[in-house]
């Protein structure tokens, strides 16, 4: 009799400990997952549309801005330096796009393996619009360098 009261205390306390360890083990799960996730950049619906370009080892960021509206961007697979270069059906694919912060733009540009050296950062108004669009003079190179530093 004590043989047996011995060999369930021993399962008892087993079962206890094995218990305690996957309650942990779980807990350890959990924990990693929530912190991947808060590290995993959530994207617009817009910024969306601008992942996973296929490229050619170039990248086109356009900005703009409306007059009286912040500064957008948007972003093309390639290389164009000019419009005239720019294939029609993309440049009017971007002007059905709404644009994204110069933030967002930025966390974009992070999930490409594009050098910040083949990067493009262009002045861009929409060929199918005839809304005013504001010069970006200078603030351009600001919006280029803030785009590429830690690129």
């Amino acid at each position: 009799m004590r043989k047996s009261k011995k060999g369930l205390r021993r399962r008892v306390i087993l079962a206890v400990v094995l218990g305690v360890l996957a309650l942990a083990l779980v807990a350890v799960i959990v924990w990693k997952k929530s912190r991947m996730q808060e590290k995993e950049p959530e994207f617009s619906g817009t910024a969306k549309t601008y992942l996973n370009l296929q490229t050619d080892g170039w990248l086109t960021v356009c900005v703009w801005q409306l007059d009286g509206g912040p500064v957008s961007c948007g972003l093309l697979p390639g290389k164009y330096r000019y419009w005239s270069d720019a294939d029609t059906r993309d440049g009017l694919e971007m002007g059905l796009r709404a644009g994204v912060t110069p933030e967002e733009m930025k966390r974009i540009l992070a999930t490409y393996d594009v050098p910040k050296d083949r990067i493009l950062v262009v002045s861009w108004t929409n060929p199918a619009s005839s809304t005013f669009y504001c010069p970006l003079g200078e603030r351009l190179e600001e919006i280029r360098e803030m785009l590429l530093k830690d690129k």
